[in-house]
């Protein structure tokens, strides 16, 4: 969920000082694995810092929304930045540059707006990336900018080639984007998030998957595979075939040393590697063990060509007398 907003929010409905208890909650209610934290135009280091100690297996992204007046007077962009990030330099920057530099007279939390073009040169200068709302979601750049001028649509182009993902209102809003706005534009990631303003009634308007490790690094891969790294639903095909057949698949490999090994006290395997289920080569030096992994998942797979194994044969580990492979287990 890549916009969540927490009690810090000026416009949140719950600031009960049980709001973080429950926003972890629902996190873990949901499954969810990796959330950004998008208060309205602040960077409350303290609570992110307090969310993490209260779910370490989540990962959690500093972040913000904000607006800007580019081509509408009131469109909302979301920064997200690495889970890695210095919080409170974060923090600090963010005060200094983006609210107090450009401040305006009597503004409040009512009236913040800021200049497209400073808020992308803070995000790139932090590492960050940038959403936008589309679709049909509120304060999007397809509500508040209309097609109907030459103009608008220019200044719709200049505002997607310095965004990174669009955050739409609806799963109809795909079909909209793949079929009309990618075929102008370079195609970006569709997230579709919560936008949560109350933790007593957190919703997950459909589930967001991203085919990556929950990091910050995740969402850069997103950016450069959005059609493959991202899908929108219930579940994806592959995990639900996954879920359905694990019988079918190796979930992990497990080689050690018995406690009693007949031969020398070289020490070759001793290791648990985790296998994706979309594994579909092994790249690696000679001498990094493709043969060894390949030959051992042949082995305990009681495949029928182990005649041709080029690691598990007998003239490498299982050459006579030493006959090392009789010393592992391999599960």
């Amino acid at each position: 969920d890549l916009h969540v907003h927490t009690a810090s929010s000026y416009d949140a409905t719950y600031k009960g000082e049980d709001s973080d208890e429950l926003l972890v909650k629902a996190w873990r209610n949901h499954g969810l694995a990796a959330v950004a934290i998008t208060d309205h135009f602040l960077i409350d280091d303290a609570r992110i810092s307090n969310l993490r100690a209260l779910a370490p297996e989540i990962t959690i992204f500093p972040g913000f929304e904000i607006r800007t007046d580019k081509g509408a007077p009131n469109l909302h962009v979301i920064a997200i930045f690495s889970e890695t990030t210095d919080l409170v330099t974060l923090k600090n920057d963010f005060e200094a540059i983006l609210i107090r530099q450009y401040k305006k007279d009597d503004e409040t939390n009512d009236t913040i707006v800021r200049d497209f073009s400073n808020i992308v040169d803070f995000v790139k200068q932090h590492n960050g990336i940038l959403t936008i709302h589309a679709g049909k979601k509120t304060n999007g750049i397809d509500k508040e900018i209309t097609n109907a001028l030459e103009v608008a649509q220019a200044i719709k182009k200049d505002i997607a080639s310095n965004i990174d993902m669009f955050e739409i209102g609806r799963l109809e809003d795909i079909d909209s984007y793949k079929n009309y706005v990618f075929k102008t534009i370079d195609e970006k990631p569709l997230i579709l998030c919560s936008d949560n303003h109350d933790p007593r009634e957190y919703k997950v308007k459909e589930y967001l998957w991203i085919k990556a490790n929950p990091t910050f690094q995740g969402l850069i891969q997103t950016i450069m595979q959005p059609s493959e790294r991202v899908f929108i639903g219930t579940i994806p095909d592959k995990l639900d075939n996954l879920n359905k057949n694990k019988s079918n698949h190796i979930q992990k490999i497990t080689v050690s040393r018995i406690p009693n090994p007949t031969t020398s006290l070289e020490h070759w395997f001793d290791s648990t590697l985790d296998l994706n289920p979309s594994l579909i080569a092994i790249i690696g030096n000679k001498g990094s063990g493709k043969s060894a992994l390949s030959d051992i998942l042949g082995h305990i797979c009681k495949s029928k060509n182990m005649s041709a194994a080029s690691f598990l044969n007998s003239d490498r580990f299982r050459k006579p007398p030493e006959k090392k492979a009789n010393d592992y287990l391999a599960t």
